[in-house]
């Protein structure tokens, strides 16, 4: 399914590919809140994530690929774990294909869709009950985004939308990171 939505996306856009001033590589750092939603939601605060990423943007095109690498970190809510200091961590690889939008004349916004697949250790921890539990799954993520060139660095605003399959359930997420680009 995520292969024939990436597919897609080649070729609904594929006609109207224009010539880029990018950079071929990029590299960006980046970290922001993150909220867990649905039924695993449920039981965490708000978190963080930080991360960065790779980009590949293939020459003459608005395509490109981006290897990402991101840490978040949940404090479970209160009374939703039988000990206090209890943790929950995500320790994720995303590997996505990103189209930029059209550059049009007089904007340097450089706004952007990306789809992929992600592989994440899920952990949760606590040292007062001396207790470690540790899996790794997989999903996938999309999400839009916007870079801002500014001199030789850029800004980058993106927002994702991550679906981990668990056993019999789902681990869903939503980072909202800024980053800079160099």
């Amino acid at each position: 399914m995520i292969a024939a939505a990436m597919v897609a996306m080649l070729a609904i856009q594929a006609s109207s590919a224009q010539s880029s001033t990018a950079r071929a590589f990029e590299l960006t750092a980046s970290a922001g809140p993150s909220k867990v939603i649905g039924i695993t939601g449920d039981n965490l605060n708000w978190g963080y994530t930080a991360g960065g990423a790779l980009d590949f943007r293939i020459p003459d095109t608005r395509f490109g690929l981006r290897a990402e690498a991101s840490y978040s970190s949940y404090n479970f809510r209160a009374g939703k774990s039988l000990v206090s200091d209890a943790k929950f961590s995500d320790l994720g690889l995303n590997l996505d294909l990103v189209s930029w939008a059209a550059e049009e004349s007089g904007s340097d916004l450089r706004p952007y869709i990306t789809l992929g697949p992600s592989i994440s250790r899920l952990t949760s921890s606590s040292t007062i009950a001396s207790s470690s539990y540790a899996e790794t799954h997989a999903g996938f993520n999309v999400g839009l985004g916007v870079d801002k060139p500014i001199g030789a660095l850029a800004l980058r605003f993106d927002v994702r939308f991550r679906q981990l399959s668990l056993n019999g359930d789902t681990f869903k997420a939503i980072p909202i990171t800024v980053g800079l680009q160099f």
